[in-house]
């Protein structure tokens, strides 16, 4: 589901983790909060 949408990012939620695709291209993992990690391909 989408949680918030900006110019900057897109962020998606599921149950307790985020997904925030940025426009610069990174996606970032947070659980429960707190920041996991960058994502790779």
């Amino acid at each position: 589901m989408v949680e918030e949408k900006n110019a900057d990012a897109v962020v998606y939620s599921q149950g307790i983790y985020h997904v925030i695709f940025y426009a610069t291209g990174k996606v970032a993992l947070m659980t429960n909060g707190q920041f996991s990690g960058y994502l790779k391909k």
